[in-house]
């Protein structure tokens, strides 16, 4: 399987706390430290490459000739992921901190970087006999123009899409064949809220829709069924690319030909398999 993403590409840490993020003005211990890169599709990319489901290359922004941004790509390279970038002496490799803890809370800072821009210019040739692509709908100014050349070359795309259904949003759901819209945020609103945003997405031209819940699982509508999958209790450890590690998961999935139901319930015990560690999940989860 050969899969395009369209994502941010920036090196970071994560520190893992023990129980609640710090407020204004405050700070805390953390407990671990281990360093990522993002952004969600790149995670998607990578974690693909782990468990050598598909041969994957990021369609992004450059980084710059800096200390950064050769180990950026260098690691990248070192996990069979190939990279559409360059890295320039113009600009500097930004930097992302994320905070996770074990009651699956997670912020971010990132830092502001002129290599965002660079996304409007990103080579998108990887796309020509590519089986999917993986589209993330924040990565500005870019994305519009992916998930076009994916139309254009017949490539379907699974779009990570923003549940405020605005206009961005919606133009670029219409054009996809499966999104994966995030509630983890609001884990304990009714199932109803979700599957009426399913709902409402799908309508827009999707063969599917996703759902994510957090620990509530995930549901997913195709225009005819609803299919619900509930997530098993796992002891947090990060939560960190839970979505990304479900979104590599469904595509896995649909594209080796299960149903919806199945790919649903695999994606969700990935997710779950994820939450329970640190770091990239690896390995695909037994059984």
């Amino acid at each position: 399987m050969r899969l395009s993403v369209f994502s941010y590409l920036c090196p970071g840490d994560v520190f893992a706390l023990p129980a609640g993020l710090p407020g204004a003005n405050g700070g805390a211990r953390a407990r671990a430290r281990w360093p990522f890169i993002g952004a969600d599709g790149v995670m998607v990319a990578r974690t693909l490459a782990a468990w050598k489901c598909a041969s994957t290359t990021i369609i992004c922004n450059d980084l710059g000739a800096d200390v950064r941004g050769r180990e950026t790509l260098a690691t990248l390279h070192g996990e069979g992921v190939t990279v559409a970038a360059k890295l320039r002496p113009d600009l500097q490799t930004p930097y992302e901190v994320d905070l996770v803890d074990a009651l699956g809370n997670r912020a971010f800072i990132v830092q502001e970087s002129a290599c965002w821009a660079t996304c409007g210019e990103a080579d998108t040739s990887s796309l020509a006999g590519a089986d999917a692509l993986y589209a993330d709908f924040y990565a500005f100014p870019g994305v519009p123009r992916a998930v076009r050349a994916a139309a254009a070359a017949d490539v379907p795309v699974y779009l990570n899409a923003d549940r405020s259904l605005d206009a961005h949003n919606r133009a670029l759901i219409a054009q996809s064949r499966w999104a994966q819209i995030s509630m983890a945020e609001e884990e304990d609103a009714p199932l109803a809220d979700a599957v009426s945003l399913a709902r409402a997405a799908q309508a827009l031209g999707p063969a599917l829709v996703i759902v994510t819940r957090g620990r509530h699982g995930a549901v997913a509508f195709d225009g005819r069924d609803l299919h619900v999958a509930p997530a098993p209790q796992v002891a947090v450890q990060d939560a960190q690319g839970a979505g990304a590690a479900f979104a590599a998961a469904m595509l896995c999935a649909l594209l080796d030909g299960r149903d919806a139901d199945a790919a649903l319930a695999f994606a969700v015990r990935v997710g779950s398999t994820k939450v329970g560690q640190q770091g990239l999940l690896k390995a695909l989860p037994a059984g």
